[in-house]
């Protein structure tokens, strides 16, 4: 009787103990298993290259498959992402969203914005980090499997005058780098 005791205050002890640990784990898998409200990019075989110009007139060249991010700003700060894709009727259409670098590793996303590129026409864009932006060029390159995913040094990153943009081909005043 007296090894029952023992045994059922063992049980009363452990068993909230081992609810807490199992319960801990069912929530923490929930919350890594939580889908990414950013959804992979579309792979897509459209390349749309921008002439980004800044408030101090570095004029950059940047080329990007369609709904893949170019991105620009401070090596070390917060960078202005653009994603450019196609319309339906054929007009360039440009998401603008801020990249908060909170730590080296992760950084949180918000967009601010976007715009329609129908012309090579010089546009304002809807952010002060971009004075102005012109569609340059459409076209179909050949992206095989092989493409899909970017290996290091893709996207290629060139920085200039405290400036960093990266791209799948990016060229600025002091360099340029491609991935093509």
């Amino acid at each position: 009787m007296k090894k029952l005791g023992e045994a059922l205050r063992r049980a009363v002890l452990i068993f909230p103990l081992m609810l807490f640990c199992l319960l801990s784990l069912a929530f923490a898998e929930k919350r890594i298993s939580k889908p990414n409200p950013h959804p992979p990019t579309q792979a897509s075989s459209t390349l749309i290259t921008l002439r980004l110009t800044t408030p101090d007139n570095q004029v950059i060249l940047a080329t990007q498959y369609e709904y893949e991010m170019i991105t620009l700003g401070p090596p070390e700060g917060d960078k202005l992402g653009i994603t450019p894709h196609l319309l339906d009727n054929g007009v360039v259409a440009l998401d603008f969203n801020i990249i908060e670098r909170s730590t080296m590793v992760s950084g949180s996303v918000k967009a601010i914005g976007s715009m329609e590129l129908n012309s090579t026409l010089s546009r304002a864009a809807p952010t002060k980090l971009i004075k102005s932006i012109e569609l340059i060029l459409i076209s179909k390159g050949e992206r095989s499997g092989d493409q899909m995913a970017y290996k290091p040094p893709c996207p290629c990153c060139v920085t200039c005058e405290g400036q960093e943009c990266c791209g799948l081909t990016v060229q600025m005043s002091c360099n340029s780098c491609s991935c093509l």
